[in-house]
């Protein structure tokens, strides 16, 4: 792509040159030069973002999150890291809300009752942050490390304090599991829509 541009370039009579580059003259041999040279940058950048995302993996490995705190934590910044400053998350005020749904949940109720429930305790929110809520798995005291390249995705112990236990959030997963699977099974073996 970077040659192309150079081509389209030298056919407008502008002429390509590099403050740090040996080229030039009009030789057909610095065409490789050229290219090498454009296309540094690239590799460089590539280089950068590899090593970000594996140390954003190691850090997730290490059972830090790294994200925007979710609905019941807050985001803070502490000293103990090798480089400064690391980032956590700390229950905030909205921490009882979590805890409240997952109970509510595991007593039977559904997620719009469970939603309900909430808002008579000021809690903002919609049914999708009570969905997502319920399959994170961060309220259980554990981080998601990312996939890079061949490695999956992982789930690791996190640093941060655990507002249910694993045990409420397998059995949250697994009641959800089930109601996925009851509503998938009616979904195609309605008889009066034959053709889903």
């Amino acid at each position: 792509e970077a040659v192309m541009m150079l081509y389209d370039l030298k056919e407008l009579g502008i002429r390509f040159r590099s403050l740090d580059s040996p080229v030039e003259g009009d030789a057909p041999e610095n065409i490789i030069f050229e290219a090498l040279f454009t296309a540094m940058p690239e590799v460089e950048n590539a280089r950068r973002a590899l090593a970000v995302t594996r140390g954003m993996r190691q850090a997730q490995l290490e059972g830090r999150y790294l994200h925007r705190a979710p609905v019941g934590y807050k985001n803070i910044r502490t000293g103990e890291g090798k480089k400064g400053t690391v980032k956590s998350i700390v229950p905030n005020d909205d921490a009882p809300h979590v805890v409240h749904a997952f109970r509510l949940f595991l007593s039977g109720m559904g997620q719009s009752e469970v939603l309900q429930h909430l808002r008579k305790r000021r809690f903002k929110g919609d049914k999708n942050k009570i969905a997502r809520m319920l399959r994170n798995p961060v309220y259980a005291g554990y981080v998601v490390a990312r996939p890079v390249g061949d490695t999956p995705a992982q789930l690791v112990h996190g640093q941060h304090e655990a507002l249910i236990s694993k045990e409420e959030f397998d059995r949250v997963q697994q009641m959800l599991a089930g109601k996925q699977q009851r509503r998938e099974n009616t979904w195609h073996d309605h008889p009066d829509f034959p053709l889903r």
